[in-house]
């Protein structure tokens, strides 16, 4: 938990690898959604991201970039 916190996939427990060991379809698009909130591929239907803009910006609206 935490301002860290990310899906990330299980690959390995105790050194014994979980299905083929690498990210599965599921994670991968749970990953996909997830990270498409900060650019905007994803829409923020649930509200989590508040827009806040640079002072003096003429992009109003749009993530600054970084």
């Amino acid at each position: 938990t935490g301002t860290a916190a990310e899906i990330t996939p299980v690959r390995s427990v105790d050194r014994n690898p979980i299905g083929s060991g690498s990210r599965g379809p599921l994670t991968q698009q749970l990953q996909e959604c997830f990270f498409g909130l900060f650019d905007g591929s994803t829409p923020d239907q649930w509200g989590w991201l508040e827009i806040i803009e640079p002072a003096g910006s003429a992009d109003v609206g749009q993530p600054a970039a970084l």
